[in-house]
């Protein structure tokens, strides 16, 4: 199987914007790489790495929750959800498939879901995963958003901080995540 990795972000970012910028690069760069972009199926950041590995001619493969409608870039072949299921369990598949990838690189901007994924990522590492995957953390400003800078600096990052990288350049953090 292709070595895999998953960006999240925030569904609310916008084509123009520095984290949609960004994250259409590190699509792109991973891309052409020959590693599949795995996404959320959703606009905003999500479809800026669809957008970058678009432009690489790249692999993707986006999971959807059936309650919300996928990102317009992505073709039906790409999409995996779970029709017959109750959105509880969708969610749980969704998320499942997301953290199944070799890395991950997430938008600063991102708001609850992107939490939650940022927060299983850490769960993960810190009490199951035994192979290092990395997540890089693609940021516009000095500062994070309070939530995400209280939780980096939190106790429940001990023993994992040197898996996570915050960065302003697409390009590092592509080759951070792919170094592991």
């Amino acid at each position: 199987m292709k070595k895999r990795i998953t960006f999240i972000g925030s569904g609310e970012d916008r084509p123009g914007s520095p984290i949609y910028s960004l994250m259409q690069e590190a699509g792109r760069l991973v891309a052409e790489q020959g590693v599949v972009v795995v996404t959320g199926a959703y606009g905003g950041a999500m479809e800026a790495a669809v957008r970058g590995a678009r432009r690489a001619c790249g692999e993707v493969i986006a999971f959807a929750l059936t309650s919300k409608p996928v990102c317009a870039l992505l073709e039906t072949r790409e999409v995996r959800s779970w029709n017959n299921l109750p959105l509880e369990v969708q969610f749980g598949l969704r998320l499942g498939n997301l953290l199944s990838s070799g890395g991950f690189i997430m938008g600063a901007s991102g708001r609850t879901g992107t939490m939650v994924e940022f927060l299983s990522f850490v769960n993960l590492a810190s009490k199951f995963w035994t192979d290092p995957k990395r997540l890089s953390i693609l940021r516009t400003e000095e500062t994070l958003p309070d939530v995400l800078q209280f939780l980096l600096d939190s106790p429940l990052l001990a023993g994992i901080k040197d898996r996570i990288k915050v960065t302003d350049n697409s390009a590092e953090a592509v080759v951070w995540v792919l170094s592991s």
